[in-house]
C-alpha cells in the first residue's frame, strides 16, 4: 500500500492475556420497538454509501508494514451494521431487523460473501401483516441499501406474500404461493459454480471485449467523442479474476478504526446486452440458482442463471479521467501507479440480504445449530461456514499484502 499510515494510538493496543477478543461495540441510539422488542441504529459508525466501503480494524504488532488488520464486530456474520440504510434497525437479542412503521423499504446485508458451490441459510419472518413486509434474498455488492432487494439488475427477492420472486424490479409467480406467518422460516439454498470456472468465464469474457473494441470502428458515442479504446484494452489485458487487490486505508472516524476502501458501481447497463446471442454464455453463471424452502419444504427454484460478479463483470468506483491522463502520459510521467476498475477486493459475490418496510422484521440465521431444516447433503455449506473461511481467507491476504507492501 502506497497510502501513509496513521500512527497507533495507546488505546489501540490490546495486551496479551486481554479478554478482548473483538472491538468495542458501537454506540446505540433507540430507534423504535415492534412488538415490544427494541431496535437500534448506530451513532457513530460509516455507513457503506456512496460507493465506499467500510470494515472494522484493529492494531496489528507483528504486521511491521501494513498495522492493521480486519476484524469484525460479530461472531455469526448475520448482519453487517455498516452495509445497510440509516434508516434500518437492529435488535441486539436475536439480531432480527426493521424498519418503523412509518419508513419504506430499506435494506441491510448479511457480512457473509458467498462465492461459490452450495450454501444454505433461514430467514424467521418475526413481524408480517398487511401493512408490515419483509423481502429476503440475495444481492451483489453494486445494489443499494436504500431500495428494496430486487428492484435492480444485481439482486434477486422473494416477497413474503405468495412467494412472488423479483429480479430488476420484475414481480414473477414461479414458487408454490404461500402467505407468510410470523414465526415461518425461509430457507434459501444458493448454488454457484466454482471459482476455477467462474474465473475462466470472466477471462474469455475480457478477450472478448478487447476484440470487440479492436474491431469497433464505428466507436463514436452519442456526443461524437470516440471512446478511449485503448486505454480500456490496457484494463482489460491487466484484468486477472483470480488475484485479490485489496486498496484499502486505516483511518479513525470518532475515535474508532475502520479499513476505508472504493466500493463497486452499477455498470452500463446496454453492454450487458449489446448482443443477444452472448448473454446466455457471458452473462449467466453456468448451473447456478437459488431454490427457496417454507419449514423445510420446498417450494421450487426461485431463479437460475444469475450474473456472474468477478471482474471484469463487477467495477470499482474509479477516477477514469485521472488515470486516463497518466496512462496516456506513461512514458514520460515517474511514480504513477495506473490502477484498475476491474479487480476482485476479495468482497466480490452474493450477500444474503433482508428488506424491511413500514416495521417488517425478520432475522438471518447463519449457525448449523440453529437451522431447523437444514439439508442432510454433506456438501452444502452454512452461512456460518462461509464467515469462518471468509476470516481465514482475510488473514491470509493480510499476510500477502504485508509480504509485498
Amino acid at each position: 500500500m502506497s497510502a501513509q499510515v496513521i500512527p497507533y494510538n495507546d488505546s489501540d493496543i490490546v495486551e496479551l492475556g486481554s479478554d478482548v477478543t473483538k472491538p468495542d461495540f458501537p454506540q446505540l441510539s433507540e430507534s423504535h420497538s415492534i412488538n415490544e422488542q427494541r431496535y437500534y441504529v448506530t451513532e457513530d459508525t460509516p455507513l457503506n454509501k456512496r460507493n465506499f466501503l467500510y470494515q472494522p480494524c484493529a492494531a496489528n504488532l507483528m504486521l511491521d508494514k501494513l498495522k492493521y488488520c480486519g476484524t469484525e464486530y460479530s461472531d455469526n456474520g448475520s448482519i453487517n451494521l455498516m452495509d445497510r440504510s440509516d434508516k434500518l434497525s437492529f435488535s441486539l437479542e436475536d439480531h432480527s431487523i426493521s424498519v418503523s412503521e412509518d419508513c419504506g423499504w430499506r435494506s441491510i446485508r448479511s457480512e457473509v460473501c458467498v462465492k461459490e458451490g452450495k450454501v444454505y441459510w433461514e430467514v424467521e419472518m418475526k413481524n408480517v401483516s398487511a401493512t408490515a413486509h419483509i423481502r429476503c434474498g440475495i444481492s451483489r455488492r453494486e445494489a443499494s441499501t436504500e431500495t428494496p432487494v430486487g428492484c435492480d439488475f444485481y439482486g434477486y427477492s422473494v416477497k413474503d406474500k405468495g412467494l412472488q420472486v423479483i429480479h430488476e424490479g420484475r414481480l414473477q409467480t414461479v414458487l408454490k404461493p404461500n402467505e407468510m406467518r410470523a414465526g415461518d422460516r425461509i430457507g434459501f439454498l444458493l448454488t454457484l459454480p466454482s471459482l476455477q470456472y467462474q474465473n475462466e468465464q470472466a477471462a474469455e469474457y475480457s478477450m472478448k471485449r478487447i476484440q470487440d473494441l479492436s474491431t469497433d470502428h464505428n466507436g463514436a458515442n452519442k456526443r461524437g467523442k470516440k471512446p478511449n479504446t485503448e486505454f480500456y484494452k490496457f484494463l482489460l489485458r491487466e484484468c486477472d479474476p483470480t488475484n485479490v487487490i485489496r486498496d484499502q486505508i486505516a483511518i479513525r472516524y470518532k475515535n474508532q478504526l475502520f479499513y476505508e476502501s472504493t466500493d463497486y458501481v452499477k455498470t452500463t447497463k446496454p453492454e450487458y446486452y449489446d448482443n443477444k446471442n452472448d448473454t446466455p454464455k457471458y452473462f449467466e453463471l453456468e448451473n447456478s440458482n437459488l431454490e427457496v424452502f417454507v419449514n423445510g419444504v420446498s417450494h421450487g427454484i426461485a431463479f437460475t442463471g444469475l450474473t456472474p460478479f468477478l471482474p471484469p463483470f463487477s467495477e470499482l468506483q474509479y477516477n477514469e479521467k485521472f488515470y486516463l491522463h497518466h496512462w496516456n502520459r506513461r512514458n514520460t510521467t515517474k511514480g504513477i501507479e495506473i490502477r484498475n476498475k476491474y479487480v476482485d477486493n476479495n468482497r466480490l459475490g452474493y450477500y444474503p440480504t433482508l428488506s424491511s418496510f413500514q416495521g417488517g422484521t425478520a432475522s438471518i440465521i447463519t449457525e448449523a445449530s440453529e437451522l431447523q431444516y437444514l439439508p442432510t447433503d454433506p456438501d452444502i455449506k452454512t452461512l456460518h461456514d462461509i464467515y469462518k473461511e471468509q476470516i481465514a481467507s482475510d488473514i491470509v491476504w493480510d499476510l500477502i499484502d504485508e509480504i509485498d507492501s
